[in-house]
């Protein structure tokens, strides 16, 4: 069996991270009392999209493509490309995620204001 090689999986490394830091957080939010559980869910769901940010605009060299490594095909990448990561596609990433630190700053002041805040709404945003 060959070894595991990072090159066929560095370009989904963003979206890697942002689904371990969910589940982190549903964990963090489960685990602990409700007035602990948000400030920290909170704080970390903002803090989670802000490094996937990062890791999204890391170098990861332009025209990337992304897929499973196949034991039979000798280069995986040129033959199978299940998630391409290009300019466009760097562009829209940040596009959203921006706007998604933006959302979780204004939803989360409006719902202090309303006083109906819990954890479930940044691990919500989060998944979306």
């Amino acid at each position: 069996m060959d070894k595991f090689q990072w090159i066929f999986y560095q370009a989904g490394v963003p979206e890697m991270f942002l689904g371990a830091m969910i589940l982190l957080l549903l964990i963090i939010g489960v685990s602990s009392s409700k007035d602990v559980s948000v400030g920290h869910v909170a704080l970390f769901s903002r803090l989670t999209l802000l490094g996937t940010l990062f890791l999204a605009l890391m170098p990861w060299g332009s025209g990337v493509n992304f897929s499973f490594p196949r034991l039979e095909v000798t280069d995986a990448l040129s033959e199978s490309a299940m998630f391409v990561m290009d300019d466009l596609a760097i562009y829209a990433k940040v596009l959203i995620l921006l706007s998604s630190v933006f959302i979780l700053f204004l939803g989360g002041d409006f719902l202090k204001r309303m006083k109906i805040q819990r954890f479930e709404f940044y691990i919500l945003h989060l998944t979306a």
